[in-house]
Order: C-alpha cells, then sequence, then structure tokens
C-alpha cells in the first residue's frame, strides 16, 4: 500500500504540474511543434524495440520483487551493451534526416539520442527500487522533474526556441533521472561476470518481454508515425494532445496499473491475494474510466479551446473520439501487470502481439480514409478487445481454482 502510495502521490504531481505546464506551452507553441516533436520521438522510440531483447530487462527487475540481489548487476551489465546498439540507431536517424535536409528533426534526434545515453543507465537503478518497492525516491525525482523540466520549457518557448522548448524539457528529465537515482549509490562498477550460460538464460528470458515492449511500443508509436507521415504535422498534433490528456482518470491511478502494481502481485503470499489486488484495482479503476468518459464525451466542445487555447479547436473531435480511451488502458494495463507480477512472459507476450496485430489490421483496412478519428477507435479497440479476454481468462481461471479447493 505504502508504494501505491508514493507512486500515485508522484503520478498526481506529474499529472497536475504536467497539465498546468502544458496549458502554458500549449498557447506559446503551435500544433505543428507537438506533431514534429511526436513524429521523431515515435520513430527514435520504434527504432529502440527494434533490437531483440533491448527492450524489457528492466522488467525482469521489477518481477523478481528484489529476492536477488545479484539481479541488479546482471541487468545493469546486459543494458550497457545494449545501450551502443541503441545510440547507434539514433545516430542513423539523426543521419537520416540531416541527408534529407530535414534539419530540425535532425537535431531533434540528436538531442533524444543524448538523452537516452543519460537516462537509460539510471533506469536501472529506478526498476531496482521499484522491485524492492521503494517509491520515495521515484516521487522526488517525479516532483522536481516535472517542475523544472516544464519551467524550462515554457521559458525556452516563450523566447521563441518553438519545438526544440519541447527537447528541453526531456534533456532536464533524463539528467535529474540521472542525479536522484544514480548519484550516492555504491554500485558503480559496470563489469560483472557473466557467462555465456546467464547471458543466454537472460536472453531466452528477455524476448519474452522484448516482444512485450515491442508490441506495445509499435501500437503506441506506429499510430503517431502514421497520422504524421499519412495526414500533417497540425493533425498530428491534435491527436497527440488527445493521447496525452484525454485518459486522465489513467494517468492519475496508473501506479495501480504500472510497476508499483507488478511489484504487489510479485511480492504477494498466494493467489487469493493477488485476487484481491486484482478486484480492488478494477473496481477504483474503471469507476474513474467511466467519469473520464462522461467528462470528455459531453464537453469537450467547451473544455478544449478553454484550456489549451482558441488554436486547438480541431482537436475537439479526437478528444470526443478518445473519451473512452482511460478504459482501454486499463484493459491494456491491468492483466499485462498481473501477468507480470507471475512471471508469465509469454502470455504477456501474446497479448500484446495480438493487440498489435488488430491495430495495424486496422490501419491497413481502412488506410484509403484514414483520419485521425478514425486512427483513435482503431487504437482503442486493438487494446480493449485482448485486454477484456484476458481478464474473462483470468476470471475463469480463479474461478476453477476455487472449485478444485471446494471439491
Amino acid at each position: 500500500m505504502r508504494a501505491h502510495l508514493w507512486q500515485s502521490a508522484a503520478n498526481y504531481i506529474s499529472q497536475f504540474v504536467g497539465l498546468a505546464m502544458s496549458l502554458a506551452l500549449a498557447r506559446l507553441l503551435a500544433p505543428e511543434d507537438f506533431g514534429q516533436f511526436a513524429f521523431v520521438t515515435a520513430v527514435y522510440s520504434i527504432l529502440l524495440v527494434l533490437i531483440p531483447g533491448a527492450t524489457g530487462m528492466g522488467q525482469i527487475l521489477i518481477s523478481d520483487g528484489g529476492r536477488d540481489d545479484t539481479l541488479f548487476y546482471k541487468i545493469r551489465y546486459l543494458i550497457y551493451r545494449f545501450l551502443i546498439l541503441e545510440s547507434a540507431a539514433g545516430v542513423l536517424l539523426a543521419l537520416y534526416f540531416f541527408s534529407f535536409g530535414r534539419y530540425v528533426e535532425g537535431w531533434l534526434s540528436v538531442g533524444l539520442v543524448t538523452a537516452h545515453l543519460v537516462n537509460r543507465p539510471a533506469s536501472v537503478y529506478r526498476c531496482d527500487l521499484e522491485a524492492k518497492g521503494e517509491f520515495k525516491p521515484i516521487f522526488t525525482f517525479t516532483f522536481w522533474s516535472v517542475l523544472a523540466s516544464g519551467v524550462v520549457s515554457i521559458v525556452l518557448a516563450a523566447a521563441g526556441a518553438g519545438v526544440y522548448s519541447l527537447l528541453a524539457g526531456v534533456l532536464i528529465g533524463a539528467i535529474l533521472s540521472h542525479g536522484v537515482f544514480m548519484r550516492g549509490d555504491p554500485r558503480r562498477a559496470i563489469s560483472y561476470p557473466l557467462s555465456g550460460r546467464e547471458a543466454l538464460i537472460f536472453f531466452k528470458t528477455s524476448i519474452w518481454t522484448w516482444l512485450v515492449g515491442f508490441a506495445s511500443t509499435l501500437q503506441s508509436r506506429a499510430d503517431r508515425v502514421v497520422v504524421g507521415g499519412a495526414l500533417s504535422e497540425r493533425d498530428l498534433g491534435y491527436y497527440s494532445r488527445g493521447i496525452n490528456f484525454s485518459p486522465l482518470s489513467y494517468l492519475l491511478l496508473q501506479s495501480f496499473m504500472g510497476n508499483a502494481a507488478t511489484s504487489s502481485y510479485a511480492r504477494a503470499t498466494d493467489d487469493a491475494h493477488r485476487l484481491r489486488i486484482l478486484a480492488k484495482t478494477c473496481a477504483l479503476v474503471f469507476t474513474g474510466a467511466v467519469l473520464n468518459f462522461a467528462l470528455w464525451f459531453y464537453f469537450s466542445d467547451p473544455l478544449v479551446p478553454l484550456l489549451f487555447g482558441p488554436q486547438w479547436t480541431g482537436a475537439i473531435p479526437i478528444f470526443t473520439a478518445l473519451a473512452g480511451l482511460a478504459f482501454c488502458f486499463a484493459l491494456r494495463d491491468i492483466p499485462t501487470t498481473f501477468l507480470l507480477g507471475q512471471k508469465k512472459f509469454r502470455l504477456m507476450a501474446g497479448l500484446n502481439l495480438v493487440s498489435t496485430g488488430l491495430f495495424l489490421a486496422g490501419i491497413l483496412f481502412y488506410r484509403d480514409g484514414l483520419t485521425i478519428v478514425s486512427t483513435a477507435y482503431i487504437l482503442q479497440a486493438s487494446m480493449a478487445v485482448p485486454g477484456v479476454i484476458a481478464l474473462v481468462a483470468i476470471a475463469v481461471h480463479f474461478g476453477f481454482q476455487t472449485l478444485r479447493r471446494g471439491t
């Protein structure tokens, strides 16, 4: 419960302060600036998950629940090796943009690679804290990161830095993550005696967590690449704003569907304990999703221009279309964290691959008449359908378990 308290506090601060900062940025920057930044970020994120085994190492650490003290050193050793390939992918992306005269996208890529170089090692230390249920440092990081990043971005945007003000916020966050999670930690040596057999075992396990990350990132970023490539940067700006802000209840209750939840499931004493956690999570999160739906479905028309400024009036249809996004995120993440907490990596991978497959099939089917609204509906359906199936399967499994114990 304490883990959820700190994680929830971090989420509340992140969302309230982040919302206030974003409202200011929305009035200083054009939708095209947000669209351009979202496009480059999406492409780089997809490139990162194309490296087999790289994504998901942190999830292996979290799902252990802090039981194996040596696991931290092994995961960190491997992540530093993967970081070489991840940095190379970012450099190639920057060179690609520069070669076609797209200098703004090129410099954005350079900035994102730099942030990743700083943030990636710190993420191992953060995952180690999450695995042990220690979320107070994460609260500290979230508070200062959101505040400092927002202030710097606003100042630069007011000075005319345009899209680079968004990049500055990412860089500030990376620097602070290094300071909060790594400074003062005595575990500095990178090398670790990891045998070839151990590395192979990690690779086999990480393939499944990588598939989860691959499918999730492809689904959550490919829509931005599709919108940015097939439509316009302005449309992508509208779409990104809707994706980022329409699921407010999900953002506020994210600790119940994130690493804090995974850690709780991993440290649960038995199946009955896990089921109680799952039931409470569903009751809380889906209640919030109902309120979230009512807010945006019925009041998007006055709220969007009031909150973000008249230049965002064109985003009203996407906010209305995404009114149910909090439901869909919950249907995707609740079963995923439940399975992750029990190290059911293959089931997680299958669930996420089905979801991604549905999304890509929907985009292909509607490619000729694609709009930001139709893309939003395809995204939500692709998350909701596998999520419902997974929750029903979990309920049936526990039902059979109860019947067996009764007989």
